[in-house]
């Protein structure tokens, strides 16, 4: 049996026995909620103009940034729609999960979302050289790949001991 007054207690998180207790490495909780809220206000921020100037406006009141994709067939319409208003709700769940300590599958789930969504920009690039948005998938795809690496460190955040004060 290890001792808990020389060596930290690895199972709780302040062992009642001694003044250890766990901290998280390189990235606090205040740094994690605050990732996670950039993240969020990115997607929604991106997800929700891109329904109301692009989408919605193409869609059902052409001429609009999509006219050229959609080539009078509306329907065509329902992709672009479906991924901003996806990326708007994941947004909007990410901004409510920043409120208290976030947990380390937030930050998985926000990393898969951002490797996916990057990916399907760089394998459907011809929609952006098509509507002319060349430098909007960019921006964009550059900010899924920041926001993918930066919430890969902050879901590998572990604890370490340490010393109460």
């Amino acid at each position: 049996m290890r001792d808990c007054r020389t060596v930290p207690c690895p199972v709780a998180a302040r062992c009642k026995a001694t003044k250890w207790r766990y901290q998280v490495v390189g990235m606090g909780p205040v740094l994690r909620r605050r990732v996670l809220r950039a993240n969020s206000l990115f997607l929604m921020a991106f997800g929700g103009i891109s329904i109301v100037i692009g989408d919605v406006r193409s869609i059902w009141f052409a001429p609009g940034p999509w006219e050229g994709m959609l080539r009078g067939e509306p329907s065509v319409g329902i992709g672009p729609l479906e991924a901003h208003g996806l990326a708007l709700l994941l947004g909007v769940l990410m901004w409510r999960a920043s409120r208290r300590e976030v947990e380390r599958s937030w930050h998985v789930a926000a990393a898969a979302a951002h490797v996916f969504l990057g990916l399907c920009n760089i394998l459907l690039w011809d929609i952006y050289a098509l509507t002319d948005a060349v430098f909007l998938g960019y921006v964009s795809t550059t900010m899924h790949a920041v926001f993918a690496c930066v919430e890969v460190v902050a879901a590998g955040a572990r604890r370490r001991p340490r010393v109460a004060d």
